[in-house]
């Protein structure tokens, strides 16, 4: 059995190279997202591909299967891409020019986290059967702590699972104010991702949104061998 590491840090160290992994990956997906502002929403459905190299995204393509007109659009600037739902939250997104989710490449998980990671009053690290569970205390929300969760393979010290919960306003860069955020990512027994979860609410300007992504990996597998 792999042993546990003295330092919570470790663990989070392990969790953001688990998002960001070596080699290269060829991945699809199916990606649905419903964005509403007061009584005017959207349901639009995409076809995902995309390239991970180094652990950071090199390709996305995307293709509308569900397209309804009208509703609620929105667009998130990704380096040289203009995604028009949440970007994945496996991978590192490159750095953007002022506008852009982020302006250092990072993982859109870490860097949500990095948003309250300065109120972080306890870390700690227990055993639950055969998992090691990392959680990270932020500050009581108005119903749930605000927290991050890590759920580890207690034999491999693998992910399993990342996820992570704010009930209180955070600042973005490019989305508003965030008043609640609840997301989260299953890894699949080799450390590839499985499925997921995006839940969010903002405000920019009087306007209060709510937008709810999931995205769920029907292929991940290494990119062909070069001729």
């Amino acid at each position: 059995m792999t042993p546990l590491p003295d330092d919570p840090a470790a663990l989070v160290q392990l969790a953001q190279a688990a998002l960001a992994p070596a080699g290269c990956l060829d991945v699809t997906a199916d990606v649905r997202q419903r964005a509403a502002v007061s009584a005017v929403h959207s349901d639009p459905v995409w076809s995902f591909t995309g390239r991970i190299e180094g652990g950071a995204w090199t390709v996305m393509e995307w293709t509308p299967v569900v397209d309804p007109e009208g509703g609620v659009n929105l667009n998130f600037g990704v380096g040289r891409w203009t995604l028009p739902f949440i970007p994945p939250l496996f991978g590192t997104l490159p750095s953007g020019d002022e506008g852009g989710l982020f302006t250092e490449a990072k993982d859109l998980f870490s860097g949500f986290t990095g948003m309250v990671e300065g109120e972080v009053s306890t870390s700690y690290a227990e055993a639950e059967g055969d998992t090691l569970v990392l959680t990270q205390l932020f500050d009581q929300g108005i119903f749930r702590a605000n927290q991050g969760k890590i759920v580890f393979d207690r034999e491999t010290l693998r992910p399993r699972s990342l996820s992570l919960v704010v009930e209180r306003p955070v600042d973005t860069e490019s989305i508003g104010k965030l008043t609640d955020l609840d997301v989260e990512i299953l890894l699949g027994p080799g450390g590839h991702p499985v499925s997921e979860r995006f839940y969010g609410q903002g405000r920019a300007g009087p306007l209060r949104m709510r937008v709810t992504r999931a995205l769920d990996y029907t292929s991940v597998r290494p990119c062909p061998a070069s001729p």
